[in-house]
């Protein structure tokens, strides 16, 4: 059993979490939800005291327009208007728009050669982001910055790249920055639209990083005009979807009673940020640890630290760095776990991973990584180790190459010996375009290193040379569209894989394909494809190989038709060379969908495999039916079946049930299994299900019939608090990796995302309708 319990204000770590996840296939059927009402931007003219155009004279005059093109300003409504030179200046109110900004206010003054406007007065600026007022406002528009004395704002999801669902309200005393960043003094904040709202965040001074992080000092959470917690610190990051400032409070069956805490800690310098966390548990100790980020102009990375003080001495080291020098890129990763109690108790693992790559000039990039992985306990010891080196160049519009270096090591120590292994693996492929042909060479070879036992290159090519043309380019485009062909001519040497006989073997190899899509619109449409494959080696055998694909529909109305598809694929003769091998097919198949009534829909689909018939088997494949039924648009039920006829008994049924009501929906899946006599799997998903006004109610449930027992239910249940929600929820997953019962209770604003354990089981996957084998 594990108990969660979230405060509000901590929830907005959220800010860069998903949406909780999607639940099987039938949600694809759900309509959408009402969206949550918000604020009102009004007539931006009001707050100026300016009539506006539409209310004065019924219609709205046209606009004037003044400047060069790309600086127009286009003047909608304005008192007195001055021009000299690049200045204008406007008293008495005004509407101006320019570079898609609208802005308002009563007195307006501006450079447009240098593009900076100062606007007093009941000011309003409006974009596609953002909303801003306040009673003086300075834009830089070349420089995409702005400065508001006594402002407001209103954010808009896409300012804050999608990381919330309602607008966001700003006010303070200051406020300045651009895109990338906003800055505020003596700020208040809330996603509440009411004029006194529910809860503000207040701050002596806000920085927000659109898409990364939001920073605030000196907090006060004020609830109902009461303030309810007072921070002198709080960084919000708005990218990592884990992360958030919870606090969490439990029991594991690992770990007994627990009880974790993290802690933002303050930070001289500019983007770098430090977290503290101090955990207990009952059964393994204190825990303490710290999280150090930074985010600087062309460098970022972390390193995370955590151990366990008690018996357990778990540490737990996770480092990244990442660093652009001028064409050159660094990715710098090291991953430390001593005894981790989760997963390696009695073991020691460290992965290093090291990238760069280097830019020379247009069309050349050279890059060398290396990857080093160990585990050691007491009587295993294993070393993996990878070094590669890449070139990809470009010789004018038609030649390129690359290549590959590969150094691979592996190092394992065991109780009773070891082994080791050393390889290194060259891979080079170079092309040509051609007026008629591409020309490729290809070669590709593993070499051992030191003393290797039972070593055999098997995808050797030492080195094969392509040709490569179609239709198009040998005959023109009239040819490509009446019988579209590709041409595929190589020789080279490959090796077989094998300690018996020729370890190398040369090959010729011709290959001719040919395709012709359906392009008719009438009832008939037939499309195919054939390909030949001829290849002669060097040991005196050879092959050739057959295959060819066919397909014609007819269509009796909208919605109804009939398909044929026939599969063919014979190789004749013998290959050394085991990708050269191929199957056997000779298969009919065939399926029809026809609407005997407006909202029902039927199907069936079955195949003929001739080989079957040849070896004097079951030819018949498995007959599949489908129905589709929606009988209003809030309902719809699908059903499909298999039938067996080997087994000669009907294998599967699986029903789907998609229901509608407002916001609530409901979906039920189900398979009965027809060789065991038994339903395999029921499952139910409702969500939006409402008690009374403010309670809304999820639930699901999945049953497995053959072990009979519910392998998951999950209950949520949240109570509307406006602008905020309150929520519990009972996860119940008995499978998996540590299954369990856990209880969870958080209170979280609306506009900020905020990932739940609803939904999801151990593993992280997502829960649903689906039931597994057949189902949709």
């Amino acid at each position: 059993m594990r108990v969660l319990v979230g405060l509000a204000v901590f929830s907005m770590a959220g800010l860069g979490s998903a949406q909780s996840p999607v639940i099987g296939g039938m949600e694809g059927l759900r309509m959408a939800l009402k969206q949550v009402v918000r604020k009102p931007v009004g007539n931006p003219m009001e707050a100026t005291g300016f009539p506006s155009p539409v209310a004065r004279s019924g219609e709205m005059p046209p606009p004037r327009e003044f400047g060069p093109e790309e600086r127009q300003i286009q003047v909608i409504e304005s008192g007195r208007f001055t021009n000299v030179g690049q200045r204008i200046k406007i008293t008495g109110g005004f509407h101006v728009r320019y570079k898609g900004y609208d802005l308002f206010g009563r007195e307006l003054d501006g450079d447009t050669a240098e593009e900076i406007f100062t606007l007093t007065g009941d000011v309003r600026v409006i974009g596609e982001t953002a909303v801003i007022e306040g009673a003086l406002v300075t834009l830089y528009v070349k420089e995409r910055r702005f400065r508001a004395q006594d402002s407001n704002a209103q954010l808009r999801p896409e300012f804050l790249k999608g990381r919330v669902r309602d607008q966001i309200y700003t006010r303070g005393g200051t406020a300045y920055g651009s895109e990338n960043n906003v800055r505020c003094e003596d700020c208040g904040l809330t996603s509440c639209n009411l004029d006194h709202p529910h809860f503000e965040i207040l701050s002596k001074s806000t920085e927000v990083r659109p898409g990364k992080r939001m920073i605030l000092r000196h907090v006060v959470l004020r609830i109902l005009d009461k303030d309810i917690l007072r921070l002198p610190y709080l960084s919000i990051p708005l990218e990592d979807r884990s992360d958030r400032y919870l606090p969490e409070v439990g029991h594991t069956q690992q770990e007994g009673y627990y009880a974790k805490f993290k802690i933002p800690v303050p930070v001289k310098g500019n983007n770098q940020f430090v977290d503290a966390r101090l955990d207990y548990f009952s059964k393994l100790g204190g825990g303490v640890g710290a999280d150090y980020s930074y985010d600087w102009e062309r460098t970022r990375g972390y390193l995370k630290a955590y151990g366990l003080v008690g018996e357990s001495r778990t540490l737990s080291i996770d480092q990244s760095h990442s660093a652009q020098l001028g064409r050159l890129s660094l990715n710098v990763t090291n991953n430390y776990q001593r005894q981790n109690y989760l997963f390696a108790p009695e073991s020691t693992l460290l992965n290093t991973r090291i990238q760069m790559s280097l830019m020379q000039s247009q069309g050349t990039t050279s890059g060398l990584s290396f990857y080093r992985s160990s585990n050691e306990s007491a009587s295993f010891k294993s070393l993996f180790q990878t070094m590669t080196l890449t070139d990809y160049r470009t010789f004018g519009p038609r030649t390129r190459t690359s290549l590959d270096l590969t150094w691979n090591s592996s190092e394992t120590t065991f109780a009773s010996g070891s082994s080791e292994r050393a390889q290194l693996d060259v891979r080079f492929r170079g092309s040509h375009e051609f007026s008629k042909a591409q020309a490729e060479l290809e070669y590709q070879r593993s070499i051992p290193i030191g003393d290797t036992t039972n070593f055999f290159g098997s995808q050797d090519r030492t080195p094969v040379l392509t040709l490569k043309s179609d239709s198009g380019k040998l005959f023109g485009n009239r040819w490509r569209e009446a019988l579209p062909t590709n041409i595929e001519l190589s020789v080279g040497e490959y090796s077989t894989g094998q300690n018996v006989g020729p370890s190398r073997i040369s090959r010729g190899n011709l290959d001719v394909s040919m395709s012709r899509s359906d392009r008719s619109r009438g009832r008939w449409g037939m499309s195919g494809d054939a390909r030949l494959r001829q290849s002669i080696y060097s040991d005196d055998t050879a092959q050739y190989t057959i295959s060819s694909n066919t397909s014609v529909r007819y269509d009796f109305s909208r919605g109804m038709g009939w398909n044929v598809r026939y599969s063919y694929l014979r190789g004749h003769g013998y290959t050394p060379l085991s990708f050269d091998r191929s199957g056997q097919s000779n298969l009919l198949t065939t399926d029809v969908t026809f609407s005997p009534l407006r909202r029902l829909s039927m199907g069936a689909q079955t195949g003929y495999d001739f080989l079957q018939e040849e070896r004097q088997q079951t030819a018949w494949q498995s007959l599949g039916a489908r129905l589709e039924w929606r009988p209003y648009d809030w309902m719809q039920l699908r059903g499909l079946s298999t039938y067996d006829p080997f087994r000669k008994s009907w294998s599967n049924v699986r029903l789907d049930l998609a229901y509608q009501a407002g916001d609530t929906f409901l979906a039920i899946g189900a398979r009965y299994d027809g060789f065991r006599h038994t339903w395999g799997n029921v499952n139910v998903y409702l969500d939006g299900f409402k008690i009374g006004r403010k309670i809304r109610t999820s639930a699901l449930m999945t049953y497995n019939g053959y072990l009979r027992k519910f392998e998951s239910r999950h209950l949520s249940l949240t109570y509307d608090l406006h602008c905020a929600e309150a929520i519990f929820q009972v996860i119940d997953n008995q499978t998996g990796f540590r299954p369990g019962t856990q209880f969870a209770f958080f209170i979280r604003l609306k506009a900020f995302p905020f990932d739940t354990p609803f939904g999801l089981g151990r593993r992280g996957q997502s829960i649903g309708t689906g039931t597994g084998r057949d189902g949709f």
